[in-house]
């Protein structure tokens, strides 16, 4: 329904602000948090699920690639995911996890993804199916483990940029950044694939990893293949100078390694952060924010009061926004209908609102304007109803 209206309305949403229908990979995000945990070694039967799925997916990301990939194989293959998936659903019932929707959902999605691929523009079909492998960072970050299940000897007939991309979507973050790195190095490699892969660098290595330190020697070992005055070698070299600041003084109370706690982070992203934001550049604010979603992420992770639930989902979205909605994907939506949905009363619960509003915005501007769908209409108005009768109530 939403991609009807557009193609009726005439608009063309970037994909990066395609924020309200990323279904699958939010599907494969459900998917692969769930297969880390305990589940994945304890039970066979859902190992050899994860194979099939592995399989499948290894034929449909170089299709995602191809120019003109064959589209009956390919809504085959999407609609083999789907059936892989919900073989798998029941193994999933008990996820109570607040940061993943329902896989049923993301499944009828899927189904309906597969459903438009004799329908659409080629263009169109190739941004969605880019979309359809990007990990979420919020669920994807911070998971250390790798699914070795999928195996690295499952990629060798993949480029260097696909075995990356596989690895990386599998959690196997040490073979992605070696694939990565390659990719960068390689001055014939193709020009997009170079840019997305110092992208995954820098999520890899700076926010799952942390380790700010290895983000600056590995950009520090790709820069001198990107010729000078490209975008690409001032990109790096911004990220290097502002990640070294950060590594050269990680006590620093203005430095965001220093912070601990929800309160701690708050402050310093209300108080300390738009003083230190306003002397950095572009690239510069990018590398900071993609450290800062790291922490936050952090934080998500570990079981916090209530009381502190909303803030953090509200500077989570904001990392979103400042991230302009890449590297690589977003829960805004997510993040800013849980914070009001389940803390309306909290003073947070305003603030996630008129951020919601202007995510509203974002999602469906396009050069003919913007155009909210009914739909997205109504969900805005019942958050705002929500939140305004909150608000009556405590007068």
């Amino acid at each position: 329904m939403r991609r009807e209206l557009m193609r009726r309305s005439g608009h063309c949403v970037p994909a990066f602000k395609r924020l309200v229908n990323r279904t699958g990979s939010l599907l494969l995000t459900l998917l692969l948090t769930a297969v880390s945990g305990s589940a994945f070694s304890r039970d066979k039967s859902l190992n050899e699920m994860m194979q099939d799925v592995g399989d499948t997916m290894l034929e449909i990301l170089p299709q995602v690639h191809q120019e003109n990939p064959d589209r009956k194989l390919l809504g085959q293959a999407l609609n083999r995911l789907a059936g892989q998936l919900e073989q798998a659903a029941p193994h999933f019932s008990g996820d109570q996890s607040e940061r993943q929707v329902t896989l049923r959902l993301l499944l009828e999605n899927l189904r309906q993804n597969s459903a438009e691929v004799a329908e659409v523009n080629m263009g169109f079909l190739r941004g969605d199916l880019n979309d359809t492998f990007e990990l979420c960072a919020a669920c994807h970050t911070q998971d250390q483990k790798t699914i070795p299940g999928f195996g690295i000897s499952r990629i060798k007939a993949l480029d260097d940029y696909l075995a990356g991309e596989f690895s990386f979507l599998t959690r196997d973050y040490g073979n992605a950044l070696v694939s990565f790195t390659q990719v960068a190095k390689n001055k014939n490699a193709d020009e997009q694939d170079r840019s997305r892969a110092l992208g995954r660098i820098l999520v890899i290595t700076a926010e799952v990893y942390a380790d700010v330190p290895l983000a600056v020697s590995t950009l520090s070992e790709v820069a001198p293949a990107f010729a000078d005055q490209t975008p690409e070698s001032g990109q790096i070299r911004a990220w290097i100078h502002a990640l070294q600041s950060l590594a050269a003084n990680p006590a620093d109370r203005r430095s965001p390694l220093a912070l601990e706690t929800v309160t701690e982070t708050s402050r310093w992203l209300s108080r300390d952060w738009p003083a230190i934001q306003a002397v950095l550049g572009w690239h510069e604010q990018t590398a900071y924010w993609v450290v800062i979603r790291g922490r936050l992420d952090r934080l998500l992770n570990k079981k916090l009061a209530d009381k502190y639930q909303p803030e953090l989902l509200y500077w989570l979205s904001v990392s979103d926004r400042q991230l302009h909605y890449q590297f690589y994907d977003s829960l805004s939506r997510r993040y800013l209908e849980q914070c009001m949905e389940n803390w309306p009363d909290s003073p947070w619960a305003t603030r996630c609102l008129e951020e919601y509003e202007m995510l509203v915005m974002v999602s469906w501007s396009g050069s003919g304007g913007t155009f909210v769908p009914p739909e997205v209409r109504e969900r805005l108005g019942h958050y705002r109803r929500l939140i305004n009768l909150r608000e009556q109530q405590q007068k």
